[in-house]
Order: structure tokens, then sequence, then C-alpha cells
């Protein structure tokens, strides 16, 4: 189903011993820990059979406009030699053993 733009609000969860952010979506939690909020919230909305750009607010003020099915296409890594970079995502049973052990 396509909506015309999905607001969808990132907030950071506190205490948790890193970067942690719950996504919800017309008040409703999405995900309560994510990692990389924009791009697990797009491949679970995808999964729902939503399309179109979702409007992110952090914080309460807007963030980024992302088109749902790009965005479920990719996620963000670091290395321990690199910076935070956007790749393609892969199910982690086809992922690399380094995305795996930052899962941890």
């Amino acid at each position: 189903m396509k909506r015309d733009i999905l607001r969808v609000d990132i907030d950071r969860v506190p205490a948790t011993g890193g970067q942690r952010w719950q996504v919800t979506i017309d008040g409703q939690i999405l995900i309560d820990r994510a990692r990389d909020p924009e791009h697990e919230a797009a491949r679970l909305l995808l999964a729902r059979g939503l399309t179109g750009r979702m409007l992110t607010y952090v914080g309460g003020r807007p963030s980024m406009i992302l088109s749902i099915e790009a965005a479920a296409g990719f996620t963000i890594i670091e290395g321990s030699a690199t910076s935070l970079r956007r790749t393609k995502w892969q199910p982690f049973g086809a992922s690399t053993g380094q995305q795996k052990a930052e899962a941890a």
C-alpha cells in the first residue's frame, strides 16, 4: 500500500550501552532498540507492504526524507579501520563475519 509520505519518529533510547534508537509510527512502536533506525524501519515497512516515502523525525525535528524501497536495500556499517559507511544490506545468513560481529 503506497502512502503519500509516512512520518517516522526516531528517539534515542537512554542507558543502553551504545547508540540505540526507538522507532515509532503513529504512536506505535515499530522497533524498540535499533542500531540503524532508518534502514531497519524501511525493511519492516516494506515487509508490511508499505511503499513510498518516509519522513524521519529525530528528537522531534525533521531529519530526512527517504524512499522506503531504496532505503530497505542499504545498511550502515563501521569497521575498526573504516568510518561509518552505507553499504548494500544482506540478511545475516549472507552477511560478512564483520557485520555479524558488530550485530552481537
